[in-house]
């Protein structure tokens, strides 16, 4: 029954959790918001279930079926008549994320309550863990590329059915439970693929399910338009027409649509060019070949004349894996001219704007020439002399030489946050404050850890363990999704197989027990460094390493903490929420303090653990 409760959890939160990725455009921070409530809702959950009687338990089986259509009417009228192609304002994805996950959790963590007096609160937690574990992985790897995501609501709809046949106790009972299960699992999935497409202008014409996020085809009065993770994809023929007189052939083209620079170069006679998109997987829509620009960079052979990269300021950790030095210099090995296009503001440019641009252009190194257009707001950078403009772009230059930006990497990601920070400017006139200073996350991170510190010296040393390595390794899973947005561009696919390694680390973790195992922990942190700084399988390899490894340290801590179920369940979310909220303070000022954060947080729950067991190898 563990398992399959499991199982629910994790067929119940796959799509919903794809739907807020496409609603708020993989904007990472935002992501964020829907694990902050889940935790917290499901922790409010089991608490609320402590004085409920056993007989609840087969209303609460209903949730897998029945929470995702609760969710998806409620947050209908949020979604369906927002701007297209912009990331929604705080406001409305912290209330989009909580219409989403909340139904679903609170009764998942209620069911962990009423289910924990039957089977024990860590022997639960482990099964619990298996269960999700494998359900996302099912849905990664079978259910999502053949069948999309609303499919996995017809399987969270099978195992409220098997868990309504295991709790009731008689038979009218489980017929009528079952028969409620089965129509709120159908009704469910037409009520998803509704919302879905009710984000997107035009005519609908065909989704499709990438590792970089639902493609959605629709048709408009000027043509054909495609939507990637919410996203309109705009034809870049202005750069197009602006570039082609300045490459010579063999050229290299890298744009999210490289159609325009195909049409453009064959009017100018070229016919030898290589044309990549940003997102690989868009290759098959736009007419690009089917490889990833670092990858093909990295390994191809050719040497090209020039090269024409076309950029804007990025929304989200992805985005703004190709704004970076390491990248350049990628280029500069591969072409002798090298032409990188900027979208910019026609108008004034702003502070933020100034810091985004001052991080590419330090990034991109010497020689570098500029120009600035500002009535078609677009910024030119190249590594020889393009001409025309020179007044606007001395101007340009000298606004941007007075920002303090560093040079972007992969580590500091300051094109990350300098460029989310503009576009929050743009969309909604304000950005929140610890986005221009990490000063907030590590006040929050000193409060947690002085607490935490304070309430184990007191003799709480088993909440103190369980709260700070819910902490922790939620810190670290979350850091593993934004790094494999940085590196791979790919956690849409991957989503389910991330958590579905972390979940299998908590059960292993739970099941045997040895403190020995807590290691894990801080070895997950050197993990998701060495995933950073690798390349490809490697990458991907040490990451889902990174996320197994700050699972089992997890399972570990709760297996030998736990006494009463719902108290460390809520205990154990609770400490989640705090971990989400440091990844959401830290994570834009860079990599390293994210590392140096979760060292201090594992190193107290180490302390905490050996003060409560006695012994690491205690069991």
């Amino acid at each position: 029954m563990a398992l399959v409760y499991g199982a629910a959890c994790g067929f119940a939160q796959a799509p919903l959790w794809r739907l807020y990725f496409l609603f708020c455009h993989a904007n990472e921070i935002y992501l964020s918001f829907f694990v902050a409530v889940w935790l917290a809702a499901a922790a409010v959950g089991a608490l609320l279930a402590r004085p409920l009687p056993a007989s609840f338990a087969p209303w609460l089986a209903l949730f897998p079926a029945a929470s995702p259509l609760i969710s998806s009417i409620a947050v209908y009228p949020l979604v369906s008549g927002g701007v297209q192609g912009v990331v929604p304002t705080l406001a409305c994805a912290v209330a989009i994320a909580t219409l989403l996950a909340a139904p679903s959790a609170l009764a998942s963590g209620a069911l962990f309550s009423l289910l924990a007096r039957r089977v024990g609160a860590a022997k639960l937690y482990a099964l619990e863990s298996a269960g999700f574990a494998a359900a996302s992985l099912i849905v990664d790897l079978l259910i999502l590329p053949h069948y999309g995501n609303a499919a996995a609501l017809i399987l969270a709809g099978a195992a409220s059915l098997w868990l309504v046949l295991r709790l009731s106790p008689h038979l009218y009972i489980t017929i009528t439970f079952s028969a409620l299960a089965l129509i709120l699992s159908l009704t469910a999935n037409m009520a998803a693929f509704a919302l879905l497409i009710s984000h997107h202008q035009g005519k609908f014409l065909s989704v499709s399910h990438t590792p970089a996020g639902p493609v959605v085809r629709t048709r408009q009065r000027n043509g054909e338009t495609l939507y990637l993770s919410g996203s309109p994809v705009v034809p870049p023929d202005l750069v197009a027409n602006i570039t082609a007189p300045l490459v010579r052939p063999p050229v290299l083209v890298i744009a999210h649509d490289p159609r325009p620079f195909k049409k453009a170069f064959k009017n100018r006679g070229i016919r030898r060019f290589v044309a990549l998109s940003l997102e690989p997987a868009l290759a098959p829509f736009v007419d690009a070949q089917p490889k990833e620009p670092r990858h093909f960079l990295t390994h191809t052979e050719s040497r090209f004349r020039s090269a024409v990269v076309c950029l804007s300021a990025p929304t989200t950790v992805a985005a703004g894996r190709f704004v970076n030095r390491s990248f350049f210099r990628l280029l500069r090995r591969r072409a002798d001219f090298v032409i990188v296009a900027l979208a910019a503001p026609s108008g004034m440019v702003s502070a933020a704007y100034r810091d985004f641009a001052a991080s590419v252009l330090r990034a991109f190194g010497k020689p570098l020439f500029l120009n600035y257009q500002p009535m078609m707001g677009l910024v030119l950078i190249s590594n020889r002399p393009l001409g025309g403009s020179d007044f606007a772009s001395r101007s340009f230059t000298d606004s941007v030489s007075r920002s303090d930006a560093p040079a972007a990497t992969i580590l500091n990601l300051a094109s990350q946050r300098a460029g989310i920070t503009y576009s929050m400017l743009e969309v909604a006139g304000y950005a929140p404050i610890f986005l221009r200073s990490a000063a907030c996350g590590w006040i929050v991170w000193a409060v947690f850890v002085g607490f935490c510190l304070f309430w184990a010296l007191r003799g709480q040393q088993r909440p103190c363990a369980i709260l700070t390595a819910g902490a922790a390794s939620t810190f670290c899973h979350l850091s593993v999704f934004a790094a494999i947005q940085l590196r791979l561009g790919m956690l849409y696919a991957l989503l389910a197989t991330v958590s579905a390694l972390f979940m299998v680390g908590v059960a292993v973790g739970a099941f045997i027990r040895r403190g020995t195992l807590f290691l894990s922990g801080p070895a997950g942190v050197a993990f998701l460094f060495v995933g950073l700084l690798t390349e490809g399988y490697v990458c991907g390899a040490f990451l889902l390493a990174a996320s197994f490894c700050s699972g089992a340290a997890l399972g570990v801590v709760f297996a030998n903490c736990a006494r009463e179920g719902s108290v460390a369940f809520a205990l154990d979310m609770g400490g989640a929420v705090c971990g989400l909220m440091l990844f959401m303070l830290l994570l834009l000022h860079g990599f390293v303090g994210v590392g140096v954060a979760l060292a201090g947080v594992w190193a107290l729950c180490g302390f905490s653990l050996i003060r409560a067991t006695g012994a690491t190898g205690a069991t």
